[in-house]
């Protein structure tokens, strides 16, 4: 997928820990669900790189639908299609969020939307 060099937030990091203890983690209590939906479409969670760089492709600008303050941070949500190894791009919604003082918005999660 090209992404135009324009249509994208460069303050957005995520670390591999966030992907392989959460967001791919079948036996984590709130993540689980959303791992086995993502490892469906072809996420491995011993190689959490390319469910790395899908988020980061996933939150641009054109997918920003909401970003509300909320006294400690500043929540963004992006939605739209997750490109997936399988190739079905469901849509999804990721939430990420950044800290006052912070430079970096961080991830919260994503889910099937």
């Amino acid at each position: 997928m090209d992404l135009d060099p324009n249509d994208r937030t460069p303050d957005l990091a995520i670390g591999e820990d966030k992907i392989s203890a959460y967001l791919l983690t079948v036996g984590h209590t709130e993540g689980g669900p959303k791992a086995r939906f993502f490892i469906a479409r072809g996420f491995d969670p011993d190689s959490p790189r390319p469910f790395l760089a899908a988020s980061m492709r996933h939150g641009r600008p054109s997918r920003l639908v909401r970003e509300t303050a909320t006294g400690f941070c500043v929540k963004r949500v992006y939605e739209g299609p997750f490109e997936t190894p399988d190739g079905t791009g469901p849509r999804v919604r990721s939430v990420w969020h950044e800290a006052e003082g912070d430079i970096l918005c961080l991830p919260v999660t994503a889910y099937p939307i």
